[in-house]
């Protein structure tokens, strides 16, 4: 029952950004907000001894993000575009505070399931590997499959 206590604000709020995302190709800051500090006030008050690289992940994938987010952006004429959205990047740092070391597996399982979801799309829309798709359903996705027993004895939440 604990795993679903600790789990459902980030099941919620993850899934909300990946409607919303669908539906309007953003992400309110104050979802990524909410789960940073869900995850500051779970890894404070339950799990004190993973704060501090709690932290670090921030730090280390937000950064990371940031990086992708301004290597990949280029402008054609009034158009601006990137690999991944600043919405999503937010996405990112703010669960890797809650996750620590599994955000890894999340951003490795979003990476595949955004590939095999961006060649589907691409063939049917005849657009191939110019497509472009939401990411945050795919975000969503990922944080659902590291929940999964076999994901969970690989990287344990404590």
């Amino acid at each position: 029952m604990e795993y679903v206590n600790i789990y459902l604000p980030i099941y919620l709020l993850t899934g909300y950004a990946a409607w919303q995302d669908y539906k309007t190709g953003e992400i309110d800051n104050w979802v990524s907000i909410a789960i940073l500090i869900y995850g500051i006030l779970v890894n404070a008050f339950l799990y004190p001894s993973r704060f501090f690289v709690s932290i670090w992940f921030l730090f280390t994938v937000g950064l990371g993000f940031v990086i992708m987010f301004f290597v990949t952006y280029r402008q054609e004429g009034d158009e601006e575009f990137t690999a991944i959205g600043g919405g999503d990047v937010k996405l990112f740092a703010a669960l890797s505070f809650f996750y620590g070391p599994k955000i890894l597996l999340i951003v490795f399982l979003s990476s595949v399931l955004g590939l095999i979801y961006g060649l589907i799309v691409g063939m049917k829309q005849k657009t191939y590997l110019k497509t472009s798709i939401r990411f945050a359903p795919v975000i969503f996705a990922s944080v659902i499959l590291s929940g999964l027993p076999v994901f969970d004895q690989l990287f344990p939440f404590q």
